[in-house]
Order: C-alpha cells, then sequence, then structure tokens
C-alpha cells in the first residue's frame, strides 16, 4: 500500500505534520498506561471526516507507523487494537452533538456567562482556553 500521509521529517516543501504524525506525537506524549486505550478509541469528526474510505485509511497508517516507530516497538500497544470508534451519528455532526449534550450539563450552567457579564468583563473573568491547554491544564 502506497502511503497516503507520508512522514514529512526533512521535507522543507510541506505545510506541516501529516496526521498519522500528529496521532502518534498524542500518543508519546500520553502516559505508557492509556496509550492503549487510546488507540482503542480514534474518533474521527468533521466533514472531512466523511471522506469516503479515510478513517479506514488512517487507521491502516497508523498501524504501520507503529511498527516503524522505535519507541513504540518495545513496549507498543498491539497494532490490532487500532480501532475506529463506532458512533450512532454521522462524523460530520458529532462536534455539534458533543456540543449539544455538554450544554446540557449542569457544568455548562455553572461556567456560561451572561450578556451583560460577558459586555462587563472587559475580559478579565472569561478564561483564556489556549493557555490552559499549553499549561497542561487538561
Amino acid at each position: 500500500m502506497t502511503r497516503l500521509f507520508c512522514d514529512h521529517k526533512g521535507d522543507e516543501t510541506t505545510d506541516g505534520a501529516s496526521i498519522v504524525d500528529g496521532i502518534l506525537a498524542v500518543l508519546k506524549k500520553s502516559p505508557v498506561d492509556v496509550r492503549a486505550a487510546m488507540l482503542e478509541n480514534l474518533l474521527f469528526v468533521g466533514g472531512t471526516a466523511m471522506i469516503p474510505g479515510l478513517p479506514q485509511r488512517v487507521v491502516a497508517e497508523v498501524r504501520e507507523a507503529l511498527h516503524r516507530d522505535n519507541e513504540f516497538t518495545s513496549a507498543a500497544p498491539s497494532v490490532d487494537r487500532v480501532q475506529l470508534v463506532q458512533t450512532y451519528f454521522p462524523r460530520n455532526a458529532l462536534a455539534w452533538v458533543g456540543g449539544s449534550v455538554y450544554a446540557a450539563t449542569e457544568s455548562a450552567r455553572l461556567s456560561a456567562l451572561t450578556a451583560q457579564e460577558y459586555n462587563s468583563s472587559e475580559g478579565s473573568s472569561i478564561p483564556d482556553w489556549l493557555a490552559v491547554a499549553e499549561d497542561g491544564g487538561f
């Protein structure tokens, strides 16, 4: 099989890493004991995930990449365990469904701001979620 999502390391003509590179990078940053569970639950969301065969192709390339990557050869989760999460809703609607479910929770109500609070806060009480993610808050 020709690799669709190539390893771009050393290739200065590309814009960035591939989907598979991103998945492996996340795995490497994750604790060893949760890597297998993460690989068993790959979830593709959004319009691009609707491209026929794309999620299955990414799974196949992740399996190949696990064999090639030295960090995963000794303590690698079984490549047979790499699989997609089967969803009830179409992949292009999952983000909306997830947001809707979250919005119905008490946690969302507790963190919500009224229009008046938002307009009067001058940004001071609104968390910068990117900063939280960079600091390892998630």
